[in-house]
């Protein structure tokens, strides 16, 4: 029952941000430029708390590769379809949570690229309409533009990663399949860590990546990492997703669910169904706000500011979950020991909120162990 509802609970959530009519071309938020920094969340160029670091935690790597980092929704606007730059509350989540939360795991030796991009509102994601493809299609041609302008000016040959989650992953996939895979792009790619949003595995066992692989250890490089997180109770639901994923061979959008997705063990790296348990968990971790108590979360998912002002990542919460890759392609963990992680879970037990969060520290220690292979080998 409790699982219904959640699942009722959301749905009621979720009517509020039906888009109020269907996609307008006219409608279309201003084109970027990124050659102006203005587009950029963050960019080697440009201060952002994508710079911040855990409590405690001190590197002193060269900094010898670069992420391109495409970040989830944040945009849950009724007016357009698609992200107008000057969205508040969209803009405030990408800066003071998604560059601190997520892109920041890689900033021990990279360099981090964040696009702001005209991502699709997250309607798209509950109900699969041409109005959602045509908004997704909008929003990839922004990250195309953003890679090819960062791969143009800015990589000079640099081994690079691509990292995402959610949205960004579907965009990050397609960027794979239809670009990088198929240039030499993807020699200088160390690896992709596209999570979040259930890959289908076929793309990968079916021919349609030709030079880039599925990761299946700890240091394999010109890969590809996934990860979608529940609770060890919990259900991925099929029946009721309606997410789309793109299929560049056969040109058109196709349904993921009852696709068996592809995945790892981000505490492992490993793509055995062995139980890792929370002793070799390396931490979580979360973010501190300046004035906690002011942060207005009832505001989620309008256009109203929250007042967010993260300040810092906290000291890492070492052995906070066991984790296992099951058959199924899903990740099952145990319940996080932390309150923290048990406020935003979603209906049947799916931990996507904090898919970054969870496996941080593992995250950063693996990032830089698969590039001091690639420059091992590579040079």
């Amino acid at each position: 029952m409790s699982v219904l509802k959640d699942l009722m609970n959301f749905k009621d959530w979720a009517k509020g941000v039906i888009p109020k009519g269907k996609f307008d071309p006219k409608l279309i938020p201003e084109k970027p430029d990124y050659s102006d920094l203005k587009y950029w969340a963050a960019h080697s160029d440009k201060k952002s708390k994508a710079s911040f670091k855990p409590n405690g935690v001190v590197d002193n790597l060269a900094i010898d590769a670069d992420v391109f980092y495409i970040h989830p929704t944040s945009y849950f606007g009724q007016d357009n379809w698609n992200y107008d730059f000057k969205h508040p509350q969209a803009t405030e989540l990408i800066e003071e949570v998604l560059m601190p939360l997520q892109a920041s795991v890689f900033n021990s030796c990279c360099r981090i690229f964040a696009p702001k991009y005209r991502q699709a509102t997250f309607y798209t994601f509950l109900w699969n309409t041409e109005s959602g493809r045509n908004a997704m299609n909008v929003a990839y041609a922004d990250v195309v533009a953003a890679f090819e302008h960062y791969m143009e000016y800015e990589n000079k040959g640099r081994p690079f990663f691509i990292a995402s989650h959610s949205q960004g992953t579907c965009h990050a996939a397609r960027l794979l399949e239809e670009l990088i895979d198929k240039s030499e792009y993807a020699e200088r790619m160390v690896a992709a860590y596209i999570v979040g949003f259930r890959i289908p595995e076929e793309k990968f066992t079916s021919g349609q990546f030709n030079k880039l692989k599925l990761s299946e250890s700890p240091r394999d490089f010109n890969s590809v990492i996934a990860w979608d997180t529940y609770l060890e109770t919990g259900k991925p639901a099929n029946l009721l997703d309606r997410a789309e994923i793109w299929y560049p061979n056969k040109n058109k959008w196709q349904k993921r669910a009852f696709k068996k997705p592809i995945g790892i063990n981000p505490i492992s790296w490993k793509k055995n169904d062995e139980k890792i348990n929370a002793s070799e968990h390396s931490g979580a971790v979360h973010l501190s706000q300046k004035f906690p108590k002011k942060v207005k979360l009832e505001a989620f998912g309008s256009d109203e500011l929250m007042g967010l002002e993260t300040i810092g990542i906290s000291a890492p919460l070492e052995n906070e979950i066991s984790a296992q890759l099951k058959n199924d392609g899903f990740l099952y963990i145990s319940k996080p020991k932390n309150a923290l992680f048990k406020r935003m879970v979603l209906p049947g037990g799916n931990m996507h909120n904090y898919d970054y969060d969870l496996f941080y520290m593992d995250m950063r220690k693996n990032i830089q162990e698969r590039l001091g292979k690639y420059l091992e080998i590579k040079g």
